[in-house]
């Protein structure tokens, strides 16, 4: 049977479950419309028109889901937010969603390990600084500026800190992951990445008066119809940046993602955390709901009973699939500047693989 299609191009499925209820509607049309040896399809706003040979029709309503914003937020380190920001990122982009991450934090791993930025000191680097250094005055101001240039040095056209000072500009910063590395590993992977120069950037987004705050959510919006889902990676403080990534999940179905690891230090990041967000929600037009991903947890009675008690206090707002701890793929991935989902298969990937099944219910 031949199935062709008519009307404008085919547009994009924004998750799975609208996938799957094409499938199923699209199968029972093929059951309807018997004995046609071909089929058009035609494209309408909110659903497909089939058209057997012989007039016969069946429609498959199709609801076009928007664009959704992941906030992954602790203020506390080591947490794992950088690892499950980039094993998300792969994981809903093999799903076949096209993703983009916002590395907002200066400290740039997430930018590092997705574009395998080698940062490594090397001989030449440091003669070049003290080269450059001869050929100044040789004083202490002379002395920071050489250390500034070269820490300051950005290897894209614009990135993150180009975008939070005119979000105007926010196609420029966006890098296709698959085309830089020449890799399809990383199809439907995309990243606006971080240096750090967004220090420089948190501290005028401080001192700044006009919407310093909206920055990000401005970029985003104009973007919207381009990406299924936006990744935002954050730093473990509490600063500009991160209002700017919590006004940015600002719509119904958006969503704030809290790894905590289970100590004590983890459980004191979670509760400054959720303290925070509820700050923003009191101020009443955002719409984001939030949900804890519980990351690193060892194989004993304290960790067990710390799981069963926060997902007893918190219900639907914990991930039912949990992370359990396994240093050694851990580390080895991000030596390497590899994901843990495209090429390991030890219990920790298959966690982060449970916890991308589990998200995409609700995207």
């Amino acid at each position: 049977m031949a199935v062709s299609l008519i009307g404008q191009p085919f547009f994009r499925f924004a998750a799975l479950p609208a996938q799957q209820t094409f499938m199923r509607g699209l199968t029972q049309c093929f059951c309807a419309i018997q004995g046609s040896t071909s089929l058009h399809l035609v494209l309408h706003k909110n659903c497909v028109l089939i058209e057997g040979e012989a007039g016969e029709t069946c429609n498959i309503n199709i609801r076009r889901i928007n664009m959704k914003r992941i906030s992954v937020i602790n203020e506390k380190g080591g947490v794992g937010k950088t690892t499950t920001v980039i094993n998300l990122c792969y994981g809903l982009a093999q799903k076949g969603l096209k993703v983009l991450v916002v590395d907002l934090d200066p400290q740039a791993n997430t930018t590092s390990v997705l574009l395998k930025q080698n940062k490594a000191l090397t001989l030449n680097i440091l003669d070049g600084l003290m080269n450059e250094f001869d050929n100044s005055q040789r004083d202490l101001l002379d002395a920071r500026n050489v250390l500034s240039t070269y820490l300051r040095k950005c290897p894209f056209q614009d990135d993150i800190s180009d975008v939070l000072d005119n979000p105007e500009i926010v196609e420029n910063a966006i890098v296709n992951i698959e085309a830089h590395l020449n890799d399809e590993t990383y199809h439907n992977m995309f990243i606006i990445p971080s240096s750090h120069r967004l220090t420089d950037t948190d501290m005028k987004l401080k001192i700044a008066m006009r919407r310093s705050e909206a920055r990000l959510k401005m970029a985003l919006d104009i973007i919207k119809d381009k990406f299924d889902v936006v990744i935002i990676d954050n730093s473990p403080f509490t600063n500009a940046l991160t209002f700017n990534s919590i006004n940015a999940c600002y719509e119904d179905g958006d969503l704030i993602l809290i790894p905590t690891k289970i100590e004590q230090g983890g459980l004191e990041g979670l509760d400054k955390t959720i303290n925070t967000l509820f700050e923003w929600l009191e101020m009443g037009y955002i719409e984001y709901d939030f949900k804890i991903l519980l990351t690193m947890v060892n194989r004993n009675s304290v960790d067990k009973k710390c799981v069963e008690v926060l997902q007893y206090l918190f219900k639907d707002r914990c991930f039912r699939n949990i992370i359990r701890y396994q240093a050694k793929p851990v580390t080895e991935s991000s030596l390497k500047k590899e994901i843990l989902l495209s090429n390991s298969r030890s219990n920790v990937a298959n966690d982060y693989q449970a916890v991308v099944d589990e998200l995409i219910t609700f995207l």
